[in-house]
């Protein structure tokens, strides 16, 4: 027998208002809702007149953009958009012309935010974007304007040029930074011969998935971690042209061979780089849990190593969440001013080193992201990380920039005294409900900047208008709220912003309170003012084996799922709990 829970959801799902001849149709296929088609002139595949959910970049009075999509589907919570990030890669600051750059890999852009005289952040609103033409697209492609995941950045001052490491084209592209505008297209490619080629190859004119990067202004080198070729390339930036052959290479003896090794020149998938003002350059050796260290004031190819962070000795490789340990390791950030290292790793943490009197395998003087140096927490406060990646130092300011990948954010430090595991002073990528002065929210950690007031997360619960009092509302399913939009007398939409949020104390938060265990009754039908009850709605538990026989929509959760994957058929005979929905043929997890 179905519960009184799963009777309101099949109401809410089919629920359609016909008012002065229109109709609202909810769009289940989508994050989006499509409002109010005309029935006196409804043609077949006539166009929708309005839309909420999909918006572009105007954060004031937003418009509908209806082909908003990434890789075929619609985004949750109104991505790509202006305020959010979309599992950033990199961040990069070039303190001499006041610029922060943030490399939005999943959305394919670089963002570009204003910063201040004295290289603060100004209003946590981009002024740039380049890889797209604006800030509410994000697919990738190949080409001169476009990104396919870009990773690294590397910033050159005497040149004003700016180096991004386009992973998936395998390739590194160069923009002029002299004259900036939206969707700019690069001036030079490294890797491959024009802008529309993105094989991958192991030449000294090819690569394979480039990720680090780092500028050598003493010797006009530009080095790039070619980490599918497990080397280090060096191009020589006084002959910078399209397609040019790399002058040296480190991690192999030659150009044509690509093998990985576990010695005081070899690399197991070299990511991050970094470069001193004393000619050292530092590569994050990422699978052999190391930092190795090179004198390249003279390169060669192949050359040793001068020094190793993470191991005792050349020849170690053992991961180890520890003080002197490294455990994959892929984000690194010198201070020549203090002869600081700044190392972020796999153990959602980045430690400092002293690298003036530095001897292989000395511990690290300080951690962020943790309290101890054992602890591999991953969290979502304004100390903590979850997957950081690469990471920028202002020498000025003395704050440390760390990409948290996987909380879609980047992080501000003041490191000019660290303390273990202290705060942040900064977020972007992260906010309250302000559309136009958005503050840092420290708990909050989805793409795109959700939950918002702009976008939704899955509208499976449907949406209904209430005609007497002129309001919408719309079931916002996987962000744990109803959104409430204000109508016109004439029940047409008044702006595309909601007014209130029922299940929600706020816009920006999602997350899920159970303060009642009855199944929840409702009447027979749901007109007007009947919509909105005070009771707390749940989904109803279950185990795999128990589940009803479903409609299409209906959503619990089972308390026994085996290695739950989104989107597939539930299985039984495990401990995790998570939610499901019935999609016609099987109940499947959320």
């Amino acid at each position: 027998m179905r519960s009184s829970f799963d009777k309101v959801s099949t109401m809410s799902r089919r629920f359609i208002e016909g008012a002065r001849q229109g109709i609202l149709v909810s769009a289940l296929i989508g994050s989006l809702v499509v409002p109010l088609v005309t029935l006196a002139l409804i043609t077949n595949g006539s166009n929708a007149v309005n839309m909420i959910g999909q918006f572009d970049d105007n954060l004031s009075d937003p418009s509908p953009q209806y082909d908003k999509q990434q890789t075929g589907f619609s985004r949750a919570n109104d991505g790509p958009n202006k305020l959010g990030l979309y599992y950033p890669h990199s961040v990069l600051v070039d303190t001499s012309n006041n610029r922060l750059f943030v490399a939005d890999s999943d959305n394919h852009r670089i963002l570009v935010y204003g910063l201040d005289s004295g290289n603060e952040i100004i209003d946590h609103i981009p002024d740039y974007v380049i890889g797209q033409t604006n800030f509410a697209t994000g697919r990738n492609n190949d080409g001169a304007d476009r990104f396919d995941r870009p990773y690294a950045m590397a910033f050159d001052n005497s040149s004003g040029y700016l180096f991004v490491s386009d992973e998936q084209n395998s390739r590194v592209l160069v923009f002029d930074m002299n004259s900036l505008n939206d969707g700019m297209s690069a001036d030079y490619v490294l890797g491959q011969q024009n802008f529309t080629a993105d094989s991958t190859g192991t030449s000294d004119t090819t690569m394979a998935f480039p990720t680090g990067l780092a500028v050598d202004s003493n010797n006009n080198v530009l080095f790039v971690a070619d980490t599918g070729n497990n080397r280090v390339l060096a191009f020589n930036l006084g002959s910078l042209a399209t397609g040019m052959a790399a002058s040296n290479v480190l991690g192999q003896t030659g150009f044509g061979t690509s093998a990985t090794g576990l010695s005081d020149w070899e690399f197991d998938s070299p990511y991050g780089l970094a470069h001193s003002t004393n000619d050292r350059l530092y590569v994050a050796d990422a699978d052999n849990n190391r930092v190795l260290v090179f004198d390249v004031s003279s390169v060669n190819d192949g050359m040793s190593a001068v020094s190793v962070v993470g191991q005792t000795n050349f020849t170690s490789n053992g991961g180890a969440t520890t003080q002197a340990g490294l455990f994959f390791p892929r984000g690194l950030a010198y201070d020549d001013t203090n002869g600081r290292l700044f190392v972020a790793s796999g153990s959602h943490r980045v430690t400092v080193y002293n690298m003036t009197s530095f001897t292989d395998g000395d511990p690290a003087t300080a951690v962020l992201g943790q309290s101890n140096y054992t602890n591999i927490n991953q969290v979502t406060t304004q100390s903590g990380f979850r997957g950081t990646s690469q990471i920028a130092y202002d020498s000025g300011n003395q704050y440390l920039y760390v990409t948290d990948q996987f909380n879609h954010r980047i992080m501000q430090f003041d490191v000019t005294a660290i303390s273990n595991g202290e705060n942040a002073t900064d977020v972007i990528g992260q906010y309250d409900s302000s559309l136009t002065s958005p503050a840092p929210v420290y708990t909050k950690g989805y793409p795109d900047n959700g939950p918002s007031k702009l976008g939704f997360w899955g509208t499976q619960g449907g949406s209904a208008i209430d005609t007497v009092n002129h309001r919408l509302f719309v079931s916002d399913t996987f962000n744990n709220r109803i959104l409430i939009f204000n109508l016109n007398s004439s029940n047409q939409l008044i702006e595309r912003i909601p007014d209130t949020v029922i299940g929600q104390t706020n816009f920006v938060s999602s997350g899920v309170t159970v303060t009642s265990t009855g199944d929840v009754t409702a009447a027979a039908s749901i007109t007007g003012t009947n919509l909105i009850s005070t009771a707390t709605v749940r989904l109803k538990g279950y185990t795999v084996a128990t589940l009803p026989a479903g409609v299409v929509g209906d959503m619990a959760y089972v308390t026994d799922a085996l290695a739950p994957a989104y989107g597939v058929a539930v299985v039984g005979g495990g401990a995790v709990v998570t939610p499901v929905f019935y999609n016609g043929t099987a109940w499947t997890t959320r």
